[in-house]
């Protein structure tokens, strides 16, 4: 639609609300605002307009201000919804920064608004403008109580640098991308990234674009603690908790968590098994000083559950080669002999724990460097400053229901 066509037809742009769940109560006590122009009992996004860097600011803003004050009177008159995300370019707050402050200064005096139930949503991976600038007035409008979420934050866009400069309180991670069968095999990685980023910096990870339960379990699993999408509530004119779900819902939840312990109980029940084989073949098999011929005769005992052995010290440097399988057949990489591993995350940590514990420790899922694919290493402690390291297959964790 033209720019001028919806200016001029203003009483036809109206707030649509979709509603956002929390992962605390399994209620919708939160929801985002969209512009529609609704014509004929159809109503069309507005995005297009909105983003449009074509579109001059002060239009934008225009209508922005127009959708602001009649979706915040909804609001004040519902109960049970505590936050409210109102969406706004990058542009269009530098450009009208002032006149944004007083409008809402005007909806706190005009509705009682309580701004520090206000979210200002915006979108930065398309953002050209000054990110110092940006910064600065993010900063001042979290003095008046008011909240940042950035949206849309994905694999392509995750502006990790950004997220951390403009210290949001929320960020929305778009699960579009979990339905493409092209996804980037990394996409799990970044995710990961992305909740240890807003951990760190203290803000809540909210996963949007949910279609399917499937995204939804996932979300779940990966640090979300709010949810948004059509599997949850479609966009409407109204504000209407969806009360209709709750026992869905909790069903749903219910759901993942019992399949979660399950995987937990699974993953418990490898663990057990690879410390009775290990102890078993340290009792036939002693360590000695020379560990790579050692590693061959431990690698007989795990042709099905391992690629890849090594020996390390309590200080992280490698002591061994690494002995690797390569299509059934074991090969020694002396070239790792003498290397340091102790910059990896939690290696240092779990040297400890197997010392205060006196017991093996099996990891979590990661990404293999060399091979790309979802792996676990089971480290176990042979003597009291030598530990042996083992990479279990995907083969394996497959076969054995713990490979996701």
């Amino acid at each position: 639609m033209d720019p001028l066509d919806i200016l001029t037809q203003k009483a036809n742009v109206r707030p649509y609300f979709q509603g956002v769940f929390s992962a605390d109560d399994w209620q919708m006590n939160a929801c985002e605002v969209y512009g529609r122009f609704v014509v004929d009992e159809k109503a069309i996004g507005l995005g297009a307009f909105f983003h449009d860097a074509n579109v001059p600011e002060e239009y934008r803003f225009e209508l922005d201000a127009h959708i602001y004050k009649q979706a915040i009177e909804l609001f004040m008159n519902s109960a049970g919804i505590e936050k409210l995300f109102l969406n706004a370019h990058p542009d269009v707050l530098l450009a009208h920064g002032e006149e944004f402050i007083d409008l809402f200064l005007t909806f706190e005096r005009e509705f009682s608004l309580p701004l520090e139930s206000v979210v200002i949503e915006i979108c930065v991976h398309t953002f050209q403008g000054d990110l110092e600038h940006l910064h600065h007035f993010i900063t001042y409008l979290k003095t008046y109580g008011m909240k940042i979420s950035l949206d849309r934050i994905g694999v392509k866009e995750t502006n990790l640098d950004v997220i951390g400069l403009l210290s949001p309180h929320y960020v929305k991670v778009n699960l579009r991308p979990m339905l493409d069968q092209t996804k980037p095999q990394s996409y799990d990685d970044v995710l990961q990234s992305l909740t240890h980023l807003a951990r760190k910096i203290g803000a809540v990870m909210i996963y949007q674009e949910i279609e399917t339960e499937f995204q939804l379990q996932y979300a779940w699993r990966n640090g979300g603690q709010y949810y948004q999408g059509n599997f949850l509530d479609r966009p409407s004119s109204f504000i209407t908790p969806a009360t209709s779900q709750d026992e869905a819902l909790k069903q749903t939840f219910s759901r993942f968590i019992n399949h979660e312990k399950k995987k937990i109980m699974k993953r418990m029940d490898i663990e057990k098994q690879l410390q009775r084989k290990m102890a078993e073949t340290l009792e036939r098999q002693k360590a000695h000083q020379c560990y790579d011929e050692w590693l061959t005769h431990v690698a007989a005992d795990f042709q099905n559950e391992s690629f890849r052995l090594y020996v390390c010290d309590r200080d992280g440097f490698q002591r061994s080669a690494n002995l690797v399988k390569k299509e059934a057949v074991w090969e020694l990489q002396k070239e790792y002999n003498g290397k340091n591993w102790g910059w990896r995350p939690y290696f240092l940590e779990n040297i400890v724990r197997m010392d205060m514990g006196a017991k093996g420790i099996l990891s979590d899922l990661y990404s293999d460097i060399e091979t790309k694919q979802h792996i676990r290493t089971f480290s176990y402690p042979i003597s009291q400053q030598l530990y042996l390291f083992m990479d279990l297959s995907y083969e394996y964790l497959f076969d054995q229901n713990d490979h996701v």
